[in-house]
């Protein structure tokens, strides 16, 4: 299989599984939401909706594919996305960790938990 379309699974994946994790465990008046765009190869994983009297939204999620790398522009997992691209054999020279400034986007051979 072509590398990219790899990539695009693989992130795809990964964000519909953690949005089946959010369902497991919702807050009522909130829903998590993927939002995948394949032309421009950018993807998300949101939540929306209302705590209360309280407004959430949040980009838990957000992966670009660019450069034949997997650009992870915001992650607010716990384990974290790059973890797991790892461990599901993505090699860290395509992985861009694009929330940290340039000088430390370095992905180690295993992600400090």
């Amino acid at each position: 299989m072509d590398r990219i379309l790899m990539h695009r699974e693989l992130v795809k994946k990964h964000l519909e599984d953690y949005r089946a994790l959010l369902a497991e465990q919702p807050m009522s008046g909130v829903e998590a939401h993927c939002v995948f765009d394949g032309e421009q190869d950018e993807y998300l994983l949101v939540e929306w909706g209302w705590d209360g009297k309280k407004r959430v939204r949040r980009v838990i999620l957000f992966v670009r594919l660019l450069e034949s790398k997997i650009w992870i522009e915001e992650d607010w997992t716990e384990a974290g996305l790059a973890q797991e691209l790892l461990d599901a054999g993505v090699s860290r020279s395509e992985i861009v960790l694009a929330f940290q400034h340039p000088s430390i986007r370095d992905v180690p051979d295993k992600v400090a938990a």
